[in-house]
């Protein structure tokens, strides 16, 4: 007899990291992240390579180990999938965009990260940003692609952002509201102190899929 237990499932486990840089590192930022989304277009596999690199080299900062970025600092945290995501990703595979969820861009492809500043734990009911202080777009400011089972965004949040401690993210596929992928959270210590046209922040974050 088959039961609700003896099915297999998919989980998603997600990581990402925060980090503030010193503006002495914004057109090396700037020109990775214009690489990533060039190899993307042209589907050069390159673009997993570097976007793990700079993942790897994020990691090994936020540990306390020898590596060839000096951002101010790096935050980690970990995500939760939010129900509106995983129907999402369902519909995609079935080919029935919009039977449960509201399109937005029409496509209802995810295209822009978001950072916030609040700090209510996660839910799996959420379905925004409590409060919202940027968006950037992929393929411009940002970045999003499969490696392998992994699903990597990227965004970067320029100097002219106004002031805030940035302690929340998330993805969407619209460019001012839309439906959320995930959300995250970050912990007191992770947070980051933005301050205006004096560093600039950047989010990586990865999505891994499990079959359970």
């Amino acid at each position: 007899m088959v039961t609700r237990n003896s099915i297999g499932s998919i989980g998603y486990e997600g990581v990402e990291y925060i980090a503030l840089w010193d503006l002495k590192d914004i057109e090396k930022t700037r020109l990775l992240f214009h690489k990533i989304n060039i190899c993307k277009i042209i589907r050069d596999p390159k673009c997993i390579t570097m976007v793990e690199n700079f993942d790897r080299k994020l990691e090994r900062f936020y540990n306390d180990q020898t590596t060839d970025i000096e951002p101010l600092h790096v935050g980690m945290a970990t995500n939760k999938v939010v129900n509106d995501g995983m129907v999402r990703i369902a519909e995609f595979i079935t080919n029935s965009l919009g039977v449960n969820t509201q399109l937005f861009t029409g496509s209802g492809i995810y295209v822009t990260i978001a950072s916030g500043t609040g700090d209510n734990p996660v839910s799996s009911s959420d379905s925004e940003l409590q409060f919202e202080n940027a968006r950037v777009q992929f393929g411009i400011e940002g970045f999003s692609l499969a490696a392998g089972t992994v699903m990597r965004f990227g965004g970067f949040f320029a100097p002219t952002i106004p002031s805030g401690t940035i302690s929340e993210s998330g993805v969407f596929d619209d460019f001012t509201s839309g439906n959320m992928l995930y959300r995250t959270v970050y912990s007191n210590v992770d947070q980051a102190t933005h301050v205006l046209n004096a560093d600039y922040y950047t989010l990586s974050h990865a999505i891994y899929q499990s079959s359970i």
